[in-house]
């Protein structure tokens, strides 16, 4: 018979690399969730901002304030977006639709906060007009004319949530699982 004290070394030994295993993986897929939370909002925000950008040529060209306005209440409706910047092609302020403030905000004064910035150009669409060549047809689709620029804030306050509730659904079975694998050892 195996005396007591040996025993307890030999499941130690035996249950040890399994917690350690246990642990570094759970680290590992928690860190991947939060890796992927952080890419779905960088992808939101680049979608909405490329969007707003193909919606605002009409209201940047024309000088149409009121459609412009309402393409970023529009964006606005997303609970994390806290702002939406039109400029035209000189960096003037067109519109600036979202948390009040007396002037829109500079890109310097958002690097402390929790603010993440996605911006996109407007281009002038160009209207297809029978050419005389095909040469001259790809080149007027080569270059379009940038016409402006729209900056959208998203918070990533709903990253920081979604990451602690990740912890939280993660704690709770790997807990389960480390006292059930004590229990067992034992």
């Amino acid at each position: 018979m195996i005396p007591t004290r040996i025993r307890h070394q030999l499941q130690l030994l035996a249950v040890l690399p399994a917690l350690i295993m246990f642990v570094l993986l759970l680290v590992a897929l928690t860190w991947q969730r939060f890796q992927d939370v952080e890419e779905q909002l960088d992808r939101r925000g680049q979608f909405t901002a490329r969007h707003l950008a193909l919606a605002a040529e009409y209201g940047v060209l024309s000088g149409n304030q009121r459609d412009l306005r309402k393409q970023a209440q529009l964006a606005l409706q997303d609970p994390a977006a806290r702002y939406v910047l039109f400029r035209d092609r000189d960096g003037e302020v067109l519109v600036f639709e979202g948390e009040r403030r007396d002037s829109p905000p500079q890109p310097e004064a958002v690097a402390g906060t929790d603010l993440r910035l996605f911006r996109a150009d407007i281009f002038r669409q160009s209207v297809l007009q029978p050419a005389s060549g095909a040469q001259e047809s790809a080149q007027n689709l080569a270059a379009p004319e940038r016409i402006g620029e729209v900056t959208l804030a998203l918070s990533s306050a709903s990253v920081a949530a979604r990451q602690r509730e990740i912890v939280l659904t993660s704690l709770g079975p790997a807990l389960v699982a480390i006292l059930a694998g004590l229990w067992i050892a034992a």
